[in-house]
């Protein structure tokens, strides 16, 4: 839980931020988080998948979403923690038009390594401007790697507007 906070408190935009105090990573009983370097054996964990944005018409029920950007790749690197109490983070950002608005993508992808448990995965997206949302996802290795599967998506006048991280293209 402890470390769950820690990185959400880090994903916090700056203006947020400013109004907090600094984070007591000892306090915690975490490390801080190190600058990402080499772990023996394994030092980064791909991600490699898609990204697509769609809406959706939700008058009076909701259709099918229709894309309005399809299949974009996306490949990171996530560095891995090198010890327990510590996580890693890797950032997406990506700006798109959508009916004279710009909707803004920001994906975090997480690594976590708790004191005495095996490491464990997390992924937070933020929409702003076209629409706003934050969606969250805590994953094993598994359902994490190669890529994450999430949807994400909020109301845009009088439609949903969002975003997919997908591993198969879509149709």
């Amino acid at each position: 839980m402890k470390l769950v906070l820690a990185a959400l408190l880090l994903c916090l935009p700056g203006s947020v931020r400013a109004g907090l105090p600094a984070v007591d990573w000892e306090k915690l009983g975490l490390q801080a988080p190190p600058q990402p370097g080499p772990v023996a054996g394994r030092p980064v964990l791909p991600l490699k998948g898609l990204l697509s944005v769609w809406s959706q018409v939700c008058a009076p029920d909701c259709g099918l979403p229709s894309a309005i950007v399809k299949n974009e790749p996306v490949a990171l690197e996530l560095p891995l923690p090198e010890g327990p109490g510590q996580f890693r983070v890797v950032r997406l950002q990506r700006e798109y038009q959508v009916a004279g608005k710009t909707l803004r993508v920001k994906a975090d992808f997480y690594a976590l390594r708790p004191p005495a448990a095996a490491p464990y995965f997390s992924v937070q997206v933020e929409l702003s401007g076209a629409a706003a949302a934050l969606c969250t996802a805590s994953l094993n290795e598994a359902d994490f790697s190669p890529f994450p599967v999430l949807a994400c998506g909020a109301p845009s006048g009088g439609r949903r507007l969002g975003v997919s991280l997908h591993r198969a293209n879509l149709p």
